[in-house]
């Protein structure tokens, strides 16, 4: 019998794997950070000792790790990097769902700064997410501004340029 939070688990991890195909950047930004950052080694820190805020840590701190050690190890055996990326990400989503692991207990106090953590670092990648959506963001970004100048200069003045 299969337990619902196995089935939790698989559902998250191919939601994810959907992600990262939709042709939206914001949201394959979002399943790639997930995916490389906290999926590899968050199985693995649910049956480690600590604490909820430990686990947590603990995933954020060996996920890269893990995610790039995948991927060194396919580019090694001849795989294009996209390529490499893609494995890891699959491999990591399959071991994250197949994983059956118990979680540790945690307090109520752990998970209102958990609960807390988590919304903070959703409205930060909000915020990052979104940012190069807006036309002021790609302004400052790009170098137009110095080419709408130099239209502006040719059509007043024309040529020579006028040094101003």
């Amino acid at each position: 019998m299969i337990r619902r939070d196995t089935i939790r688990r698989a559902a998250l991890a191919a939601l994810l794997l959907v992600l990262l195909v939709i042709p939206f950047a914001p949201v394959r930004v979002f399943a790639a950070i997930v995916l490389a950052g906290f999926v590899p080694a968050s199985a693995l820190a649910r049956r480690s000792p600590f604490g909820l805020l430990g686990r947590l840590g603990l995933s954020l701190a060996l996920s890269p790790v893990l995610f790039g050690a995948v991927v060194l190890g396919a580019i090694a055996l001849g795989v294009s990097a996209s390529a490499a990326a893609w494995v890891s990400a699959v491999t990591w989503a399959v071991v994250f769902a197949a994983v059956n692991a118990s979680p540790a207990r945690s307090g109520e106090e752990e998970r209102r700064i958990a609960a807390a953590l988590a919304v903070v670092f959703a409205v930060a990648a909000a915020l990052a997410l979104s940012l190069p959506l807006s036309d002021l963001w790609w302004r400052v970004r790009e170098d137009s501004w110095f080419h709408a100048a130099v239209f502006n200069r040719l059509t007043l003045h024309g040529l020579p340029l006028v040094d101003p």
